[in-house]
């Protein structure tokens, strides 16, 4: 079980060292250094009138079936690639076909998703933008870090296979190159979708346009994620870089790389998560939000 558990102390201290940096931030500011924001209709507002109850929660599901059906099938179809290549993989004989089962798998998942984050892109720039304030939330600094190690994983294994591509049939070449290829579009568009989705709200309005690839991004990326942890958690699982780069080298830049690159899914899940819940809020609900936000603004300050 170490290979598979051994990215969680990563995590752990990954996230560790961005909240110590996040209070060191806040600590550290200069009082009067920021603006304080005026809101009349705020104002007038009693202040207990503004507070909602702690123990008051509530999701609204509507407009996600599709999305939430398709990520369900993907979920299953990626357990079931899963089980196929852990059962092929234990063969010699049947390595390479484990293989190519899953790196087509991977293929067609980040095609999907590739294209589904440029359509949600399109679909939610039709809604208004709230206006950013200064600094960088945790989420997204989470979401940057780990993104270089989602490059430093797929560009080495871009380079190896690319070196060592002719020891393979021409019908099993493709996957070796496309497959990599494809996570770095892919994680590339959806970081860009994150950063421009994260201030997006649909204001009241009745239509939600996005929240249906939303809910397919949040279960695909936990696909990913359940994926990485198998797959990609073990040097020997990529033999052709094993043998290229060496099994001390190559193990190196696995156990450097992986962690992060769960990490990245995983803090993928979770800001999608935020923009489906955040983004597409009723006009009740995102009244009160504006002025959550001022109250604190007016606390910080």
């Amino acid at each position: 079980m170490n290979p598979y558990l051994r990215p969680c102390g990563v995590e752990y201290s990954l996230l560790c060292s961005i909240i110590i940096v996040v209070i060191w931030n806040d600590v550290c500011t200069v009082p009067g250094s920021k603006p304080i924001a005026s809101n009349s209709k705020l104002e007038k507002k009693p202040r207990s009138a503004r507070v909602k109850p702690m123990n008051h929660f509530s999701v609204d599901c509507g407009q996600a079936h599709k999305g939430l059906f398709l990520g369900v099938a993907v979920l299953a179809a990626t357990i079931v690639s899963l089980m196929i290549f852990k059962g092929l993989f234990q063969k010699e004989k049947h390595v390479e076909l484990a293989l190519l089962t899953i790196n087509v798998w991977e293929t067609i998942l980040f095609v999907l998703m590739s294209v589904g984050s440029a359509a949600c892109l399109q679909c939610m720039s039709t809604l208004s933008s709230l206006k950013r304030y200064p600094g960088l939330p945790l989420e997204h600094a989470l979401l940057l870090v780990t993104q270089c190690g989602v490059y430093l994983y797929y560009l080495f294994q871009i380079i190896g296979a690319g070196f060592s591509i002719q020891k393979f049939p021409s019908a099993r070449r493709a996957t070796r190159i496309i497959s990599p290829l494809c996570a770095v579009i892919q994680s590339s568009c959806q970081t860009l979708l994150v950063l421009d989705a994260w201030s997006r709200r649909s204001a009241g309005r009745e239509d939600r346009p996005g929240r249906q690839l939303v809910t397919f991004l949040l279960v695909s990326n936990f696909s990913l994620w359940m994926l990485n942890r198998v797959k990609n958690a073990r040097a020997e699982f990529h033999p052709l870089q094993m043998e290229f780069y060496g099994v001390w080298a190559w193990t190196i830049i696995t156990h450097v790389s992986v962690p992060l690159l769960v990490c990245y899914r995983f803090q993928a899940t979770v800001c999608f998560y935020e923009i489906w819940k955040n983004s597409y809020k009723r006009k009740k609900e995102y009244d009160s939000e504006l002025d959550e936000i001022e109250l604190n603004k007016l606390d910080s300050a």
